[in-house]
């Protein structure tokens, strides 16, 4: 007997001599493109009614796929299929395991024969999942028949229908500085031949008529936008920003949607860097016939502005304490202006080196504050009068930093810093209480009117502010056993030259419980250390001064001889201050 074989579209190879067994009088071996699978029949008849549905139920024949399983490729069957083809699939299958996780459990229905020569029923129909890298599908088909096992193994090419995501075009400055924000335009177009409708999270590809609808099945996807050194998506790249795509859905084939996003440039380098965006970015959300097309690279130079200190300007010596100008004058030699509102900082320290580090002396800062921005080669100048603390003598630098707290992103962290070397001298300031002008004599516990004189005997100008106080002591030595009385701001008398005084008048009031007798007033200038001086020995004056106090004695007192007790018995006295001043009350 001679089977008939009819191989519709797909070219299917016959390895195993299935169709010209005698037992298979009516067999034909047969495929079916449309659906994506390959069965064998028993008529003509019957076969056209798989080509139909391959899985039905009511036939009264079978088609048996015992198990479908991924084998590397095999060349032989790949000679119908185009290479240039994208949304093909790579890879075989047989019935050797059943181990890929692309796989789904598929469905097996027996389905016993109706005559035709055949006494025994055959296996049923078994539909497994297709994974995402198969070209061709080679299938063992297995008749059992009475007496005897009859095999083949079918190949055909299989062409995946489905979606196809791709960003077809992108748009964002080639342009930009360190943190600055720009907009990002994208478009993604779905290439492919099905509509992703939008329920479901989708599923891999699967040779049934199922197919379109697992790969069309999805909630949408999240389309990411990352900073590049590279053309090549990967761990070291910066992600900037995601979008979930859910609301265009649906997305029919051939059609579109567009986002436009604010995304801000972080500090993470400068140069010639790539902004890549990537549709259904991280491949979970979305099953594409194809998932190596969905990036697309736009080159961006990423740029910044240059803070400098361009010139500086001061003395060449100065004195411990000593206050001076310093003048300096700042510039962007960058390649784009440093923006607005971000104003910064330029920061005056006193170093022992010209090298800027965490053991420099703060003196003072000032913020460049105009509100504007700092265009390319611009410049801006600035003066800050500082105060030489007391710090070593000898040769030390003064240092300007341009933009001293980091508030600008620069190309050059590393050019900021401009020295001027300064001779720093022992201080030619020296504060000394002249004179003091108070009574003699004075009651405890009242007003007195003090004058004092204090002069620069030093060199230098003093040029920031101080206190003067005045102290009650039982000896000339000012320390931590005297009164405090009272202590004057003397912030109205600098500058004061060398040789210059300055007066103060001041009442205050004396304390009581002294015990009377000699005592000193002492007036201290610079009582705070507020100034660094050549000697800090001769900045007080002792003044005496006789506390009078009263003297109060009983001079008389009478009562009775006798006393009832219990009684009331009349005493009277008689007091006198026989002192040199009035008693107080109380």
């Amino acid at each position: 007997m001679e089977s008939q074989s009819a191989f519709g579209n797909g070219g299917i190879s016959d390895e195993g001599g299935l169709l010209g067994n005698s037992l298979l009088e009516n067999a034909t071996l047969s495929t079916s493109l449309e659906d994506n699978s390959a069965y064998l029949g028993l008529s003509q008849a019957l076969r056209d009614g798989f080509a139909t549905d391959p899985l039905a139920t009511d036939l009264d024949s079978l088609i048996n796929f015992q198990s479908i399983t991924p084998l590397v490729s095999d060349s032989s069957s790949t000679s119908n299929i185009n290479p240039d083809d994208n949304r093909r699939l790579n890879g075989n299958f047989n019935t050797n395991n059943l181990t890929t996780k692309d796989f789904l459990t598929g469905t097996t229905e027996n389905t016993p024969l109706v005559g035709n020569n055949l006494s025994d029923s055959l296996t049923g129909v078994s539909t497994q999942s297709l994974p995402s890298n198969s070209e061709s599908l080679t299938s063992d088909v297995v008749i059992e028949a009475a007496n005897e096992t009859l095999a083949t193994t079918i190949t055909q090419p299989l062409i995946l229908t489905g979606p196809d995501l791709i960003t077809a075009s992108a748009t964002a400055p080639n342009f930009a500085s360190l943190n600055e924000t720009i907009e990002f335009t994208w478009t993604v177009t779905n290439v492919g031949d099905t509509e992703i409708v939008g329920s479901g999270y989708g599923s891999e590809p699967q040779i049934n008529a199922a197919l379109s609808a697992a790969l069309s099945s999805s909630n949408g996807w999240y389309d990411a936008i990352y900073l590049s050194d590279d053309q090549t998506i990967d761990g070291t790249d910066t992600s900037l920003t995601s979008t979930w795509t859910g609301e265009k859905l649906p997305l029919g084939a051939g059609e579109s949607y567009t986002f436009t996003e604010s995304i801000t440039l972080p500090n993470t380098g400068i140069g010639n860097r790539y902004l890549i965006l990537a549709t259904d970015a991280y491949n979970y959300y979305q099953d594409e016939t194809d998932e190596t097309n969905n990036t697309l690279v736009l080159p961006i130079e990423i740029t910044a502005p240059n803070l400098v200190i361009a010139t500086a300007t001061a003395p060449t010596t100065a004195s411990l304490g000593q206050t001076i100008a310093v003048d300096w004058t700042g510039s962007n030699i960058g390649d784009i202006a440093a923006p607005s509102p971000t104003d910064w900082y330029d920061g005056v320290y006193l170093s022992k080196d010209s090298i800027f580090d965490q053991t420099d002396t703060y003196l003072s800062e000032q913020q460049r504050s105009t509100n504007t921005s700092l265009g390319v080669n611009s410049s801006y100048s600035l003066t800050e009068n500082i105060t030489i603390p007391d710090t070593n003598i000898g040769k030390q630098y003064l240092l300007l930093v341009a933009d001293v707290r980091n508030q600008q992103d620069e190309t050059n962290e590393g050019d900021n810093v401009f020295a001027l070397p300064i001779d720093i001298t022992p201080s030619e300031v020296d504060l000394v209480v002249e004179s003091a002008i108070l009574p003699a004599t004075s009651a405890e516990s009242s007003p007195v009117a003090l004058t004092w004189t204090v002069t620069n005997t030093g060199t230098s100008q003093v040029s920031t502010n101080w206190y003067d106080s005045i102290y009650l002591s039982d000896n000339t030595i000012f320390d931590s056993s005297d009164r405090f009385l009272d202590s004057t701001w003397v912030g109205d008398k600098p500058p004061l030259a060398g040789g210059e005084s300055y007066s103060v008048t001041q009442n205050v009031t004396l304390p009581n419980r002294t015990g009377g007798g000699k005592w000193y007033v002492l007036i201290v200038t610079d009582s705070y250390d507020y100034q660094i001086e050549a000697n800090e020995a001769n900045n007080t004056l002792a003044t005496p001064i006789e506390l009078t106090i009263p003297d109060l004695v009983v001079t008389g007192a009478t009562a009775p001889l006798n006393a009832v007790v219990g009684g009331i018995t009349p005493v009277s006295w008689t007091v006198k201050n026989q002192g040199a001043v009035e008693a107080a009350g109380n």
